[in-house]
């Protein structure tokens, strides 16, 4: 999977660099509304015998273009993320937080046209709304969970923004996520942040 979305990446950064010339028509100030949802891996720096799991989200957001190339949006999304952990003795123990997401974004498009390569950076804040473990309890069961409460970190990513029919967009981008806060409670003076990789799909309407 993290092959195929490399290779997603690739393409799409491929697509940015040859379409960065295209045209450059006028293009009026519009508000897209719509949703999202996203599939991806993720995992946790600074631990021992980490490895990663999926991770999928779900949201609503908007867009509102600024100019012709510049456009801002935020929304409001439900994600899980986590990670496995070996243990010798007892296999494999899951951790898997659901975070409740605020993510504001800034949007650059290279091109103009029915199909719009884009790129995009900007902070997130979470708070933790669950918390699922499997396998055996990991050490140090801390109080409301071994998961932080919350998470805050930078997301970003490239994409193509597609016209498919006169007022509806696909977006189609390959994410990153790097936490910026210590996402894990147990592991005394570690610092635990999350990450995260994966790729998304949007379906946006024109409403102004």
């Amino acid at each position: 999977m993290k092959t195929i979305l490399l290779t997603i990446t690739a393409v799409l950064a491929a697509t940015i660099i040859t379409t960065a010339q295209g045209r450059r028509g006028s293009w009026d100030k519009e508000l897209y509304v719509g949703g999202t949802a996203g599939y991806g891996h993720s995992w946790v720096d600074n631990m021992p015998n980490v490895t990663e799991k999926s991770s999928a989200s779900i949201g609503a957001s908007f867009i509102t273009t600024r100019s012709r190339l510049w456009a801002w949006g935020a929304g409001l999304t439900v994600n899980s993320l986590g990670f496995n952990v070996a243990r010798s003795e007892s296999g494999t123990s899951t951790l898997t937080p659901v975070y409740l997401r605020i993510p504001v974004r800034g949007y650059y498009f290279f091109a103009q046209g029915p199909v719009r390569p884009m790129a995009y950076l900007g902070p997130e804040v979470g708070v933790k709304v669950a918390e699922r473990s499997t396998g055996r309890s990991i050490s140090g069961d801390a109080v409301g969970g071994q998961i932080s409460r919350w998470d805050a970190g930078l997301s970003g990513g490239l994409g193509l923004n597609i016209r498919f029919i006169k007022s509806t967009w696909i977006n189609l981008s390959a994410d990153y996520y790097r936490g910026m806060v210590d996402a894990v409670r147990w592991t005394g003076g570690a610092f635990n942040e999350n990450r995260n990789f994966g790729g998304s799909i949007g379906i946006f309407h024109t409403v102004k």
